[in-house]
């Protein structure tokens, strides 16, 4: 996640996604509790990189997470 964030932040948005989707292919133990942060930076690039459709996807796939944890969490 934290490489992520550095490659955006420097504008390598297409690197930055490539690592914001590895958290959240196969959704991984170590990568959980960065899946829902991830899908919205995700939706964030895409906004960035102007593909408003895949960002939308992102942005609802973020919610969906978002709204299935657990109440102390979400």
């Amino acid at each position: 996640f934290a490489r992520a964030e550095a490659l955006a932040a420097l504008g390598r948005h297409d690197e930055a996604l490539r690592w914001y989707d590895a958290l959240h292919d196969g959704y991984f133990l170590w990568g959980l509790p960065y899946l829902a942060p991830s899908l919205e930076r995700r939706g964030e690039v895409l906004e960035r990189l102007e593909r408003p459709g895949e960002a939308r996807q992102a942005y609802e796939q973020a919610l969906a997470t978002w709204s299935a944890a657990e109440p102390e969490i979400s």
